[in-house]
């Protein structure tokens, strides 16, 4: 999702974050992921300057980042669904990503197309 959505996208999902873990805690663990202490801001195409380094580096710190072992940002079922309607909010020019797949797969699973009728004999009065 972080190396799919636009950059609004991604700041957006960024700002969620900040908005529910705070700005220092995703701070450091970007930094970390980055291996660069110079980060400062909330501006993730700031990041990116500040960091030196190309966007799909900053997606992939960013990922990791939010993802992290008892750090996940987005953990929570209330999350998830903030997160979705970013997702629905951003998801201009997605329509042929990895991303969308995998969001029609799950819907599929969850809604499946509705089974044909089957046919039961009917049963005799024996039986």
């Amino acid at each position: 999702m972080i190396q799919t959505l636009s950059l609004e996208g991604l700041q957006a999902l960024v700002d969620l974050a900040l908005e529910i873990k705070g700005e220092q805690a995703i701070l450091s663990s970007v930094v970390a992921k980055l291996g660069n202490d110079k980060l400062s801001g909330t501006d993730a195409s700031a990041w990116q300057a500040q960091a030196s380094v190309d966007e799909p580096t900053l997606r992939s710190a960013i990922a990791d980042a939010a993802t992290a072992k008892d750090k996940e940002w987005f953990k929570r079922e209330d999350r998830g669904e903030e997160l979705a309607a970013i997702v629905i909010a951003h998801g201009g020019g997605l329509e042929n990503t990895h991303l969308l797949q995998v969001i029609g797969e799950l819907r599929d699973f969850v809604y499946p197309a509705a089974l044909e009728p089957v046919d039961i004999p009917e049963q005799s009065a024996n039986g």
